[in-house]
């Protein structure tokens, strides 16, 4: 069984609740790799090594996993990785020295609520709430504030975060007030001239630019990432305008913000064909009047955390009259921020749902190698 206690950098030997037929090889994600290896009932889950684009984490990862594979004697006919072309993950799963080996790709946030749910023994289906920086998604947009209908086999998107530009790709999320900027200009277009006292903020050549390639949509792929949210609230509060490393706005926000505090800004949930979209334009809205009145940033914070839970219990609570579904599983870096954990946690149980969190896999990148493990033996019954 899985203990109980908080999630560690160590290696772990997991007990599965099955046995695969065939040996397993997980390859995890770009930063903060982990790989896992399943043989009988057990999954080794490595330690987290880091980034894989740095050329010595990719050799410590290579070296690693060739001393626990003639450890546990595992020999792995059934190689998972994610979804994401660009991972060196993905290429090294391709790359394995195994030929004979099935490769199962594993999409980002399914397998993150998966790494979630076997450690709860939960088989599904579940509602699992995936909050993250950001993973690839089935239709090449970065997901990450997803609300999914999932078991170990398959998943259903049922709701998401409103889909904004990243301006720049990937270098977006180190400057949180050029993501500001363009939330203002995406979400908020028809309110943009209450925001110009941010707006003003940015160097006139910088804002020039980032207007046209906003209009001529250059290099502006999507993203849902419920950690961009937190980039935008920090920005517009002066929390955080420039990221030193990814999350320190989040991190930023937590410890800033008032636990006492029970306020919620209001936020939109709209029907979208079989979907939903979770639309926190009015949610920015509110956090800015407050701010431009003067409510102390603590308040603010909190009552932003507040709001991200109140959107959740929302967005579960209508899944839930649709799809006879009352477990929650929570997976995803998000879920690192204790107080949006806890604020979460208590809406959804106070509404009668069942909540399942992680205990010893992280909710992050670290644990997904796990979570990929697990739904390859389920799409191979491996």
């Amino acid at each position: 069984m899985i203990d109980e206690g908080l999630p560690s950098a160590a290696p772990e030997v997991i007990d599965l609740p099955f046995a695969v037929n065939h040996d397993i090889l997980a390859c995890g994600a770009q930063e903060k790799s982990t790989f896992c290896l399943v043989t009988g009932s057990k999954a080794y889950l490595s330690q987290d090594m880091g980034d894989l684009g740095n050329p010595g984490t990719l050799e410590q990862f290579k070296v690693s996993l060739e001393n626990a594979r003639n450890s546990f004697q595992v020999e792995p006919q059934v190689i998972a990785h994610d979804m994401d072309p660009d991972y060196v993950s993905t290429h090294f799963a391709h790359d394995y020295p195994a030929t004979s080996a099935i490769r199962v790709v594993v999409q980002h946030h399914h397998a993150h609520v998966v790494s979630a749910m076997v450690e709860s023994r939960l088989e599904g289906p579940v509602i699992g709430v995936a909050y993250d920086g950001g993973g690839y998604g089935t239709d090449g947009a970065v997901w990450g504030g997803e609300i999914l209908v999932t078991d170990w086999q398959t998943f259903e998107r049922v709701a998401h975060l409103r889909y904004v530009p990243l301006v720049g790709g990937a270098t977006a999320v180190q400057h949180p007030y050029r993501m500001a900027a363009t939330y203002v200009w995406s979400l908020c277009a028809a309110s943009a001239p209450e925001f110009e006292p941010f707006l003003a903020t940015l160097p006139i050549g910088e804002r020039i630019i980032l207007r046209r390639q906003l209009e001529a949509e250059l290099n502006l792929p999507l993203t849902s990432s419920c950690d961009r949210l937190f980039d935008v609230a920090a920005a517009l509060l002066g929390v955080r305008r420039e990221a030193e490393y990814k999350g320190q706005p989040a991190v930023e926000m937590e410890a800033i913000a008032d636990p006492q505090v029970e306020d919620i800004y209001p936020y939109d949930v709209i029907r979208r064909g079989d979907g939903r979209i979770i639309d926190p334009a009015a949610l920015f809205r509110a956090l800015w009047c407050e701010y431009q009145a003067g409510r102390p940033v603590p308040h603010i914070a909190a009552a932003f955390h507040n709001s991200v839970a109140s959107f959740t219990l929302t967005t579960c609570g209508q899944v839930r009259e649709e799809r006879d579904l009352n477990q929650v599983v929570l997976s995803g870096g998000c879920f690192q921020n204790a107080l949006l954990t806890r604020r979460v946690e208590e809406t959804l149980r106070a509404d009668g749902f069942e909540v399942f969190t992680h205990s010893r896999v992280p909710p992050g990148d670290g644990g997904l190698s796990l979570g990929q493990a697990v739904v390859a033996h389920a799409l191979t019954l491996g």
